[in-house]
Order: C-alpha cells, then structure tokens, then sequence
C-alpha cells in the first residue's frame, strides 16, 4: 500500500547524518515546546495559584475525585491512537484515518457509559454533587478525540514548535477563564468548563496546523494492525493510570473530599518538574527513538543519554524543593492547605524517583516492545494500590482523618517510588546489561544533589532565624530565592569541579548551539573540549 500525500512517511535515511539530524531535531524539539510548555504552565500555575486562594480544599477535592476516574475513562477512549500514529514507521492516510474514527467512536461510547454510571460513582464516594460533575465533564471525551490525530501528526514530524503554541494558547485562556469563574463564585465548575470551551473552540487551529482532515475511511487491516499495537499500550498505559490516580480516589472514598483535596494540592505542586519538563523530555524522546528503530546502538545511546540527562536536571531541584517544602507552604499557600505538607514532601521525593524514568515507558512504546510496560504494572497497579489503601485506612482509625492522610503520603511515596525503580531495573536488561550502569551513572549527579541540598538548608536555616521585620510571606520569598540560588550554584560546582566531563556532556545535549558558544562557553571555556 503507498503512503498518502496527507501522511507521508517522515523517514530518514540511515546514517552518521540522519543520527545528527535526529538529534538536532530532538534538540530543537525539547527547546521549543520547552519553551511553550514553560510559558503555558507558568500561565496554567499562576491560575492555580490563584484558584487555591478562591476554592476550599472542598472543591478542589471535588475535581480530583472526579476527574481520578475519568483519566482512566479517557485512555480507554483513546485507545492509544495518538502514540501508534506518532510510533509506526510506514504510515497511509488510510491507517490514519482509521485511528481517527476508531478513537471518536470509542470516545463516544465512554461518554455514554460514563453518563449513566455518574450516579453510582457518587454513591462511591458519599458526595451527591459528583453526579452531574462527572456527567459534564464526561463531555471531554470526544473533544479530546477530535484533536488526538492532529496533535500526533504534529508530534511525529517533529513540529514541536507548532504544537506547542496552540497547547500554550490553549493553558493561558483556559486558566484565565478558570480564576474569572471562581471569582464570580462558580466554585468546582471552574475547574472543568472553561477548559472544555477553549479545546472545543481551539480545535480547528490544531486541524489546519497539521495540514490534515479527516474523510469517511475505515480499513479493517489498518484496523487489525493497529490493535494489535495499541493492545499492550493502552494496557499499560491504563493501569499507569489507575496507579496515578489512585490515591484521589481512596482519598475521597475514606478521608472524604476535604482531604481528597488536601492530597491534590499535594500531588499537583509536587509534580510540577515531573509532567512539566520529565514528561516533555519523554515525549520528544518517543519521536526520536520510533526513527531510529532497528539500529540497536543508537538506541542504547540514545535511552542512556536522554536518562543522564533527566537525572542531572531533575534530581538537584526535587531534592532542594524537598528541603524547602515548609517554607514554600509558608509563602505560597493559605493556611487552610497547611495540613498537606507532609504529604507535599513525600510525593515530592517520590516524583524525584519518577522523573528518572519518564523516557522508559515512550522507550518501550517506540521499539515495539509496550508489552514489557503491560506486564510491568500488571505486577506493580495491584500491590501499590493495596499497600496504599491499607497504610490510609489504618492511619484513619488511629489518628484520624490527619493520620490517613499522611500515611496515603508515605505509602504512595515508598510503594510507587520502589516501583519505579523496578522499572529502571528492568530497562537495564533491555538496554544492555554490561552498558547500562544507571546507578553508576547517577550517582556524581546524586553526590552534587546532596551537597546543594545541605548548603541550601544551612542558608534558610541561617537566614529564618534572624528576624528582618518584614511580613513573614515576603521575607520567606526573599529568603527562597537567596536558598535555591545558593543551591543551584553549588550543584553546578561540584559537577565542574568533580564531574567536568558529565557537565560537558550534559551542556552539548540539552544546550543549543548558539547558546552554548556564546554563552555557556565564554563563560566556562573548559567545557568546550572536556
């Protein structure tokens, strides 16, 4: 079968400079949807910030309760369409088409199933007001189905750039339309119907930038070929899903929406690095290893940099941000969200664990092998859950709601975090066992880590202890900054005092060109030939 003009295969041709070609789109790829992932979250987080000041934990327990199920709900939906697109090496418009219908319908279906299981979800969790939340916001499903193609289209030419504005725009107005509806008192709901009205409006953009639209075409062997891929991944993905969300819902099922929201205030702000910067690096990384499928090399050296990468710049601000916690809650949350704090830590030294393996599971997906992630969290989804509800329900009956909480914290931090380095154990003996050191690897990052954490503690430390006679929130600001920075600095340090030809390394692969040549290099000339 030919490929079509509307999809024609993105191949490249094999070689030294197909390999840099790749790189250099990967590279460009993460700078650019870096960049407008960084400006849409800085937008989607100031409107966060702001709805935590205008909602009760409550409300915002409401949402999580009820969007726990829908997540799940959605990947079922999606059927992993969007990945299979992005993944298969010789792509036809009928084969695209076909996953175009196939996920519609299956979102269609979704929504109706979940419009008549709304109440008895409600039931679930004691709260009535869950019946029509879940109702309307069930009404996602197929908007989201609309764009899936096109967004993957974008994703697998590589077109970050594109993408990542229209995801930017799509962040800013919805988080603004999200604080006007609370201020005029619109309470849970606006957390759910802006975002629905700016995806549905925005559409169309998403349809004319990827320069495709859908016609009347189902293929039954395009469709046996792509389930027979999606099978294992949407799986996988699944239960990733039901883990993830499974502490909103025993949260709301045991220590009820307050808590519930306790937790997602918790969650959320802990895995601001993790969705925001490990994800993205993941998802480019899916784009780049699906074109270097069968080249065995490339893909070991690929999966080891890009994870040396995730360890040197995810590690340093996890574990300073765990050192901090106490204070970022003094500046920056109400005293009503207090009570989340030791919850806050733990999920936050969890994600630190998570974030070093967000490229295995696109890794897998992108070789053909989604089934070692099916067979993964068919092990671990079960257990972490079990241990999870367990560790709450004992802290509830001894120590009350607090109690439940924290320990919800603590076994979903220790179940999953040990989880997730199972993971990594395994992806060393997919990648290679005698070249994959990951310990090894992460350990100078680790080291360097440790000993900005101890520096940024002794300045906090140093620096609340003197009394400034300003208010408490703007000295802790002040102070904050002054910490990290100091942090940041003595990470940097150590890697070029200890480590040069990792830093130099680590400059070459997430640095652009220009930038390192006119600044990173004229500042720190060592680096050029380390």
């Amino acid at each position: 079968m030919t490929t079509g003009p509307g999809v024609a295969s993105e191949g490249v041709t094999a070689g030294p400079t197909a390999d840099a070609s790749i790189r250099a789109k990967m590279r460009s790829g993460v700078l650019w949807w870096g960049l407008g992932n960084a400006v849409s979250r800085v937008l989607r987080f100031a409107a966060q910030f702001l709805l935590i000041w205008l909602l009760a934990p409550a409300e915002l327990g409401l949402v999580a309760m009820t969007t726990a199920f829908l997540n799940v709900l959605q990947m079922v939906s999606e059927f992993g369409v969007g990945v299979s697109v992005i993944q298969k090496k010789d792509i036809t418009d009928r084969y695209v088409h076909t996953a175009f219908w196939l996920n519609l319908a299956a979102s269609l279906i979704i929504l109706d199933v979940t419009w008549h299981a709304a109440p008895w979800i409600a039931q679930f969790y004691g709260a009535d007001e869950i019946t029509w939340l879940v109702r309307v916001t069930s009404l996602s499903f197929p908007i989201t189905a609309l764009r899936t193609i096109p967004v993957s289209l974008l994703r697998r030419r590589m077109q970050f750039g594109l993408n990542s504005a229209l995801e930017t725009a799509w962040n800013g107005i919805s988080g603004l339309l999200m604080v006007l509806f609370a201020w005029f008192g619109a309470s849970y709901w606006s957390l759910v119907i802006p975002a629905m009205i700016v995806g549905l409006l925005m559409t169309p953009f998403w349809f004319s930038y990827a320069k495709w639209k859908p016609a009347f075409v189902f293929d039954r062997r395009e469709f046996s070929d792509l389930f027979h891929y999606s099978k294992h991944l949407v799986g996988a993905s699944l239960l990733s899903l039901v883990l993830g969300n499974a502490g909103f819902v025993i949260a709301g099922h045991l220590l009820g929406k307050d808590a519930a929201g306790l937790f997602n205030v918790a969650s959320v702000y802990s895995t601001i690095v993790l969705i925001n910067y490990a994800w993205l690096i993941g998802n480019v990384s899916l784009s780049g290893f699906a074109a270097k499928q069968g080249d065995n090399e490339a893909l070991r050296s690929g999966f080891l940099r890009v994870y040396e990468l995730l360890v040197a710049t995810t590690l340093p601000i996890h574990v300073l941000g765990v050192v901090l916690a106490p204070m970022l809650f003094t500046v920056f949350m109400p005293d009503r969200y207090q009570p989340a704090l030791v919850c806050f830590q733990l999920l936050l030294a969890f994600a630190a664990v998570r974030s070093l393996a967000a490229h295995v599971a696109p890794f897998y997906n992108a070789i053909n092998k989604a089934h070692i992630n099916l067979y993964y969290f068919l092990i671990s989804t079960p257990l972490c859950i079990a241990i999870m509800y367990v560790a709450c329900r004992r802290g509830l009956e001894t120590g009350g709601v607090q109690a439940g909480l924290d320990a919800l914290g603590w076994a979903t931090a220790l179940s999953q975090g040990l989880s997730t380095l199972g993971v990594l154990a395994v992806a060393k003996y997919v990648v290679g066992r005698d070249e994959a050191g990951l310990l090894r690897r992460a350990l100078p990052y680790a080291t360097a880590a440790a000993l900005a954490a101890a520096v940024t503690y002794g300045v906090a430390f140093a620096a609340m202890s003197v009394s400034s006679g300003l208010p408490v929130r703007v000295y802790g600001f002040i102070v904050l900054v002054i910490a990290t920075g100091a942090g940041m600095a003595v990470y940097v340090t150590t890697l070029y005092v200890a480590a040069r030809p990792k830093l130099a390394v680590l400059v070459r692969d997430a640095v652009p060109r220009k930038l390192r040549d006119r600044v990173v290099y004229r500042w720190l000339p060592q680096l050029r030939n380390a």
